[in-house]
């Protein structure tokens, strides 16, 4: 694919595909391409497998899949809650 491919994916005015945050692309290191489905759990790297989001949001999904990182933030969540 080629950029114009990718920008077109993304817009001219992204946001996160996680966290809703509006990205600044003039801030390279602000924002990531992630694999939606990580490559070791047999996703691919096509333009359809990969998503924008902010670096903090990438980092903390790491190689799971988006329904094991949603079942790791209730959890996170549920004990914040119990232990308040």
């Amino acid at each position: 694919y080629t950029i114009k491919d990718v920008i077109d994916k993304i817009s001219s005015n992204p946001i996160c595909y996680l966290t809703g945050k509006k990205i600044d692309l003039e801030d390279g290191a602000s924002y990531h391409l992630d694999h939606i489905v990580p490559t070791c759990k047999g996703g691919t790297n096509d333009l359809d497998n990969l998503g924008i989001c902010i670096a903090e949001a990438n980092q903390a999904k790491g190689s799971l899949l988006l329904e094991e990182l949603f079942e790791l933030c209730e959890s996170i969540l549920a004990f914040r809650d119990k232990n308040k």
